[in-house]
């Protein structure tokens, strides 16, 4: 009977997909490398692909000592998988990435037992510039959007925000993470944009697709400025700045994406006059036409410490607000999420 590859019960999207070569079945020196990696499969960390069960039970593997306490742990790993198959359907976002357990150089994709035993224990990596602010946002759109697979990965340690301390940090942390053996393709880069405008092309855009290309990583840019232009009106009403929320207010989907949240418009030390960029101008410019007093309202922004808005107890985000905030780029946090869930 053939067996399509399937998720364990509970464990959701986030997952590898593992297939165990005949030569390493039948090799008495690699098997304690085996049942390391079926304590990844009953962990429910990742899934076993298999074609044949019946080739599986005839293995030296299984075959050989039948009575032992380690063949009948592995044999209700075994049963486990074929009960899952027909309890959960695969789901699109499962098992992205492959790995073929083999001593076999010709195999594509293949890698040895020692390697795969590492790469199956150790941790994804999403590497940001600051793991407090842009942590927080991350780990708050998935408690509102309901992705607990992901979450609970978080929480055992399956994968971890990384923090790089700076934008200009973010390839070190990049190199260092692949120095440390950390397979390339388990490794995703989390950027602001720091987009002015839907046209502009920013520096951190250049740089992370330089970073992306050279060191051969994922990257993912915001479409928005910052993780700041991500908190819902709803919230951003609790903040102390009160005529900035007001002037926020007036601002359409789109100026909402690109103001800066944090510092807001500066003003000319001289003149005391609100400075709005020159890559902002045609953005911003109905804004100007509505007189002097709603761009004054918008300068100073809300505060470097907004970001702490994601993170309220009682807080007014849910997957509605999250939705609305999205409306120029709808389904954009959910696709981050995925591409994490990538990595697993």
């Amino acid at each position: 009977m053939k067996y399509v590859p399937s998720a364990l019960p509970n464990v959701g999207r986030t997952t590898m997909r593992v297939e165990i070569k005949l030569d390493v079945l039948a090799d008495r020196g690699s098997w304690y490398l085996l049942d390391r990696i079926i304590d990844c499969f009953m962990e429910e960390r990742h899934v076993w692909h298999f074609e044949d069960e019946e080739m599986l039970l005839g293995s030296p593997w299984f075959s050989e000592e039948p009575n032992s306490r380690t063949t009948s742990r592995n044999l209700e790993a075994l049963q486990k998988y074929v009960t899952a198959i027909d309890r959960e359907p695969p789901s699109h976002r499962m098992h992205g990435l492959f790995v073929a357990v083999t001593r076999d150089p010709l195999v594509l994709g293949g890698v040895t037992p020692e390697r795969a035993r590492s790469i199956l224990e150790g941790k994804a990596y999403v590497i940001v510039e600051n793991s407090g602010s842009d942590g927080t946002f991350l780990k708050t759109m998935m408690r509102v959007l309901g992705r607990r697979a992901l979450a609970d990965a978080f929480d055992r340690q399956w994968w971890e925000i990384d923090h790089a301390g700076g934008k200009g940090e973010i390839e070190r942390r990049v190199i260092g993470l692949v120095q440390k053996g950390v397979p390339r393709n388990r490794i995703l880069v989390v950027a602001d944009s720091d987009r002015l405008s839907p046209e502009h092309k920013s520096d951190t855009m250049e740089m992370l697709d330089g970073v992306s290309r050279k060191h051969q990583v994922g990257a993912l840019l915001l479409h928005k400025r910052e993780i700041e232009n991500y908190l819902p009106v709803s919230v951003l009403q609790v903040a102390r700045q009160k005529k900035t929320y007001r002037a926020f207010l007036v601002l359409s989907a789109q100026q909402r994406d690109y103001y800066d949240m944090k510092e807001g418009f500066r003003r000319n030390a001289e003149s005391g006059k609100p400075i709005i960029p020159k890559q902002q101008e045609a953005l911003f410019e109905s804004i100007l036409k509505r007189g002097r007093h709603v761009v004054d309202a918008l300068c100073g922004g809300f505060g470097d410490d907004v970001w702490r808005l994601f993170e309220l107890k009682a807080s007014p985000i849910d997957e509605f607000a999250v939705n609305m905030t999205c409306t120029t780029n709808p389904g954009e946090i959910d696709i981050i999420l995925d591409r994490i869930e990538g990595l697993l």
